[in-house]
């Protein structure tokens, strides 16, 4: 029976391992606070007032609780509480909260903030590539 074999190519990425699969359709499937920071267009305040303001969602206006754990003294910690720097969401019911939750007008301000962050991003990266150019 002939084998297949797997040429490197320059330039040219792998496809993801069979193992990797898994791991990267978790990724996609979840949203961590820096992601949270973007939609609620937040990325440029401290950590700390985007937790504040993400536990003030989850306690009063029924924002998804992280589906990552947080224990204190051995206790669970539910609702806003369990809200920190490394909490993760599934991205369905966050996705599901912006498109059905958000007040008009603050869901324009999000779209907005999400743009100007996009452009930022892509300014950004052109410097990069231009630096890298000249």
């Amino acid at each position: 029976m002939p084998t297949a074999q797997i040429l490197s190519l320059p330039g040219v990425e792998a496809p993801p391992s069979g193992s990797a699969l898994p791991q990267l359709a978790r990724r996609q499937s979840e949203i961590n606070l820096a992601g949270l920071a973007l939609k609620l267009g937040m990325a440029d305040r401290p950590s700390r007032a985007i937790i504040e303001t993400v536990r003030k969602l989850v306690d009063r206006h029924g924002f998804p609780p992280p589906k990552t754990p947080r224990f204190r003294a051995g206790k669970r910690l539910t609702g806003g509480q369990a809200v920190h720097a490394g909490s993760i969401w599934w991205r369905d019911p966050v996705e599901q909260w912006f498109d059905d939750d958000l007040p008009p007008g603050q869901a324009a301000l999000c779209a907005v903030a999400r743009a100007t962050a996009t452009r930022a991003d892509l300014a950004n990266r052109a410097r990069r590539i231009a630096g890298a150019v000249a």
